[in-house]
């Protein structure tokens, strides 16, 4: 049934002017069994779509080309106030690799995904399974996620590294040395 829903949905949701009907975007996720804040905002051109558990929590933006993918029994939390850019990529599920055989690609594993409050992805950014994005923390254009990011942070690069640190206490970001 949920791969009706899908199909069903991914024939509305293109049809949609690219940020308005937002109502009719989130009654759609809903209807898929999706956890959907009333003011999130999506992008008609949006992919969102597996056999995951998802929250889209208050105030969340999602854009243009964005795709969340997510694997059996995984879940994704994307927490409220959170900004992701277009062309990003969230997804949970994953292939072990096994060298036996005439194929790399094994049993397939989920690991959950959290996207702190506040967050912002900008643009390209991949989002690895299993990864926490912390509070307020930034990642750069392009940047691939593949281990947890702390608060208050600036990441960006293949892998994502920590660049600089927002120190709370004396309002002003820190360089960090590697």
């Amino acid at each position: 049934m949920s791969s009706i829903k899908n199909y069903f949905i991914y024939l509305i949701f293109p049809l949609l002017p690219l940020l308005k009907f937002n109502c009719v975007k989130i009654a759609l996720l809903r209807w898929r069994g999706y956890k959907v804040a009333n003011d999130a905002i999506i992008a008609s051109t949006a992919s969102i779509h597996g056999e995951m558990s998802l929250e889209i929590e208050n105030n969340v933006f999602i854009g243009h080309c964005t795709t969340i993918l997510g694997g059996l029994n995984g879940h994704i939390k994307i927490s409220k106030n959170v900004g992701i850019a277009p062309h990003c990529i969230i997804i949970n599920g994953t292939h072990k690799w096994e060298m036996d055989g005439d194929i790399t690609r094994g049993e397939g594993k989920v690991a959950n995904i959290v996207i702190e409050e506040g967050a912002t992805l900008n643009a390209n950014v991949f989002v690895s399974p299993g990864v926490t994005i912390g509070k307020m923390s930034i990642l750069g254009a392009g940047s691939i996620v593949v281990h947890d990011i702390p608060s208050y942070c600036f990441a960006a690069g293949n892998p994502a590294k920590v660049i600089k640190k927002y120190n709370t206490i004396k309002k002003t970001w820190e360089q960090v040395v590697s």
